[in-house]
């Protein structure tokens, strides 16, 4: 399939609700399921921008909630007057009967799971278009979604009311955990430019084993208590430092150019041992580095787009 069929194949899977933009030459992998009332769309793209519009909602009437796992990537946007910005390791909560407007910074892997919205949690869903879920239940969430992801198609038919009932239990504890938050939601204003800001400090000095959140509050001319404060929807500002160093070192093990042992992938990209890098990809990720590794390698080249599994029931 050459790139324009592949354009094409992507496109007409969701131009229906969103209007898309490659901001990058096209490269996208798609695999599409259900999960008996759920959707579950598995999606590694080129950068993108993404929009929805208050047209296409009163044409379509399609108002899921959808919950969106980030494994690689930032993006950032407006989500009907929210401000957004969704890091790797990160859940956002995304709600279709609303406008938004996402645009990625770079390639982004992302899972999404689209439920009714008689299935969201609270009442209130539209409150949570465009938040970023927070504390250990979302951690809890993230890492289903990402096992989820890697085990969909092999799951027996039976099991898909078990894996619905429990991917909503994690995701009713993590929106009450937010709830009980002081910041429920997606950072905005001065936080988000601090933010972005932090980011590319973190990118620059990223093998550095001098980086820390010392180093990185004198650089952004804050103090560490104030730092902390904005960080604490990352887990505190050394977590912020390690999702970026896993990102990016994620990146590096699914270029088929780069041909660095994952050891000297790992040390590259500021990790102290070989050791401490596979506990820390794990825990993000739910899978080893050597798997990515291996599975990136049996993948055709790109550019492709893969139509993956549509509507398969599990």
């Amino acid at each position: 399939m050459d790139e324009r069929e592949a354009r094409r194949a992507y496109l007409d899977r969701l131009d229906d609700v969103l209007a898309t933009d490659f901001l990058q030459p096209f490269d996208a992998v798609m695999d599409a399921y259900r999960l008996d009332a759920f959707g579950v769309l598995v999606l590694e793209s080129s950068a993108r921008r993404t929009i929805r519009t208050a047209a296409r909602i009163a044409e379509d009437r399609y108002e899921a909630i959808n919950v969106q796992y980030v494994a690689r990537g930032a993006a950032s946007g407006n989500a009907n007057g929210r401000t957004v910005t969704s890091l790797p390791g990160t859940v956002m909560i995304l709600d279709y009967g609303q406008p938004f407007t996402i645009t990625d910074h770079e390639r982004r892997d992302v899972i999404n799971i689209a439920l009714p919205r008689a299935s969201f949690p609270t009442r209130n869903a539209t409150a949570w278009h465009g938040a970023i879920l927070e504390g250990a239940t979302a951690t809890m969430l993230a890492r289903f979604m990402a096992t989820l992801a890697e085990t969909l198609s092999l799951l027996p038919a039976d099991s898909a009311a078990g894996m619905e009932q429990a991917f909503v239990a994690l995701l009713t504890a993590a929106v009450g955990g937010a709830i009980g938050g002081a910041k429920a939601g997606a950072p905005g204003g001065a936080d988000a430019r601090l933010i972005q800001r932090a980011g590319q400090l973190v990118d620059d000095r990223i093998a550095s084993p001098e980086l820390d959140p010392a180093w990185l509050a004198g650089k952004l001319n804050v103090s560490r208590s104030e730092l902390y404060s904005v960080m604490e929807r990352f887990g505190g500002v050394s977590r912020f430092i390690l999702q970026r160093r896993l990102a990016r070192a994620r990146t590096a093990l699914e270029d088929t150019s780069d041909q660095r042992r994952i050891g000297a992938i790992a040390f590259a990209f500021g990790f102290a041992s070989e050791a401490h890098f596979a506990r820390a990809f794990r825990a993000a990720f739910g899978t080893t580095a050597s798997a990515v590794r291996r599975a990136t390698s049996a993948k055709p080249d790109a550019p492709h787009a893969k139509s993956g599994t549509d509507s398969q029931e599990i």
